[in-house]
């Protein structure tokens, strides 16, 4: 991820990673890419070395948050919202 100007993270682009890998074959130092680009040393390293285990650009897909409930606890929760969409949590536990 880099960096914006306002300091928030986003992705690298694929045209992005092709410039800095490009631009670390042809001898610039970790500094000089950090200044160039809108990366960190960390993340044109990191960038850099999955370039050359995969040989790819592409940006890896995060598997995100896991999901707290199980299918069966969703789906028991759907029911009872369905049956009374004002229950409370307190309601729900006392009639368990």
């Amino acid at each position: 991820m880099s960096f914006h100007d306002n300091g928030k993270r986003r992705e690298l682009t694929t045209p992005e990673r092709s410039r800095i890998v490009e631009a670390r074959n042809q001898g610039a130092s970790w500094r000089a890419i950090e200044h160039e680009f809108p990366v960190t040393v960390q993340g044109a390293k990191k960038g850099f070395d999955r370039w050359k285990e995969t040989g790819s650009l592409r940006h890896v897909k995060h598997k995100g948050r896991y999901k707290k409930l199980g299918e069966s606890n969703e789906w028991y929760l759907l029911q009872l919202a369905s049956q009374n969409p004002y229950a409370t949590l307190a309601g729900i536990i006392a009639d368990s």
